[in-house]
């Protein structure tokens, strides 16, 4: 991507910064903001735009947890990490509130659902119900008979279990609000190159130049692979795709009261407006295409898309919009976060904070908070998040 002579004048880069951090969305913002927190000077760069990439174009859940239940998390993860995710998630919910996240115009209060229309996924949500009681957290099932909207008259799941403190959020708001409070803010349309170590720390070079700096750190999601290639390996590019739906002929009493999940978290949907409706997912059902870094909608997602959402509204909804972004996935779908060298620790000068698989918003402001802390000398990251804790070479 070429650049001007005047786009070029325009965004000069300081030939110093206290810190450099590479992508401009929650998680990087989040990062500068507490940089800054600390009396540094940071230096937010970004290859297109703030928002441009996941943060942008995601389904705007400040959900607990992850999609999936808590059971599955607990057999996938163990106890003790499970519970740790499901606070972690809490944390980055209420550091938000205590912002003043909620008092944005399309940001509040507002309970999600898991729902399951198997009974094999009905059982696991019963079972994280007990577990989540059991390790402290606020939960309760409901059932078909005591619900009234689209999904529990049309599409008749067995089961739902509802996360009564979660919120949404129009995510580009929420992002340029974050923004706002930043006093050194991003610079759009640089590309980070290449980030080389020194003695004297790191040089970052880009195509506005160079800029020295004591501390990197890569908040580049599905694109982190060329510039962190031993760690990116492991973040696979996942596309995800959604829709809206012209909702103003569905009647009132059957608007959908919580924001949804559904077959273990891949779909999603939930009512933004008395107009609007938004639904996604279907990935699962094409998952070699969607194993890329293309953010245009393709036809077999949009239409199992369309359909899935007739089925589980009871009627055909007009389409008002189309749109897709990449997420970036790691092996067990946690996040990458600390520094690249596993012998220098936390005197390492390049650090990473990348492959959210889907849970950015209801991760990366908590989680890039605490990097940016531990980066200068705070508490250490949670293993949780090792960035080395897979071996090197191909995933599969």
């Amino acid at each position: 991507m070429s650049i001007s002579l005047w786009q070029r004048r325009e965004h000069t880069l300081p030939a110093t910064a206290d810190a450099v951090v590479v992508g401009a969305g929650i998680t990087g913002i989040s990062a500068s903001l507490a940089f800054e927190s600390r009396g540094l000077r940071p230096l937010l760069l970004d290859q297109r735009y703030p928002g441009w990439g996941a943060t942008g174009r995601n389904a705007g859940y400040l959900m607990r947890g992850a999609a999936d239940n808590y059971a599955a998390a607990v057999r996938e993860l163990g106890r003790e990490k499970a519970r740790m995710l499901w606070q972690l998630t809490e944390f980055n919910l209420n550091r938000l509130r205590a912002l003043g996240a909620l008092e944005l115009t399309h940001c509040r209060d507002y309970p999600s659902c898991l729902v399951a229309f198997e009974t094999e996924e009905a059982e696991e949500l019963a079972r994280s119900c007990d577990l989540m009681h059991e390790d402290g957290f606020t939960t309760h099932l409901i059932e078909p008979s005591g619900e009234s909207d689209a999904i529990w008259i049309h599409g008749r799941p067995l089961l739902g279990q509802v996360n009564p403190g979660d919120a949404v959020c129009d995510p580009v708001e929420l992002l340029a609000w974050l923004r706002s409070k930043l006093a050194h803010q991003p610079v759009p349309e640089t590309t980070v190159q290449r980030i080389q170590p020194t003695d004297s720390g790191v040089i970052v070079h880009t195509n506005r130049g160079q800029v020295h700096t004591d501390r990197v750190l890569v908040c580049t999601n599905a694109y982190t692979n060329p510039l962190l290639p031993d760690l990116g390996e492991h973040i696979e590019p996942n596309r995800g795709q959604m829709l809206a739906l012209d909702a103003t002929t569905l009647p009132q009493e059957q608007r959908l009261r919580f924001a949804y999940y559904a077959n273990h978290g891949s779909e999603y949907f939930r009512q933004i407006d008395e107009a609007t409706i938004i639904v996604g997912g279907w990935r699962k059902h094409h998952a070699g295409p969607e194993q890329t870094l293309d953010n245009n909608p393709s036809e077999p997602v949009q239409n199992g898309l369309e359909h899935f959402a007739e089925r589980v509204l009871g009627r055909r909804l007009p389409v008002l919009h189309r749109w897709a972004g990449t997420m970036g996935f790691t092996p067990d779908e946690l996040p990458l976060a600390g520094p690249i060298d596993r012998q220098a620790g936390p005197d390492c000068p390049i650090w990473i904070c990348a492959g959210f698989t889907g849970h950015g918003m209801s991760l990366g402001h908590e989680v890039a908070t605490r990097t940016a802390e531990a980066m200068l000398g705070a508490d250490p990251l949670p293993d949780l998040f090792n960035p080395h804790r897979f071996p090197p070479g191909p995933r599969y």
